[in-house]
């Protein structure tokens, strides 16, 4: 596997779970990525979450399904 990917799950893993955690660009290790959610709007409970690097342009996605609210 290569080493950017490696450095993806890791900062996908952690920011699945706490999107507010401040982790570096896997690619430049220059700025804290940003996060955006969007909300499936055919699927509520599907959400997508945009993770970006302004220092460098880098880019990924993480698809998650959260478990509807009791």
């Amino acid at each position: 596997m290569k080493k950017d990917t490696e450095k993806w799950i890791k900062a996908g893993s952690i920011l699945a779970k706490d999107p507010t955690e401040k982790v570096l660009c896997p690619v430049c290790q220059k700025k804290n990525l940003e996060v955006e959610d969007i909300r499936s709007e055919t699927n509520p409970d599907m959400v997508e979450r945009y993770l970006f690097c302004f220092a460098c342009g880098a880019k990924n996605v993480l698809r998650l399904n959260r478990p509807k609210s009791a």
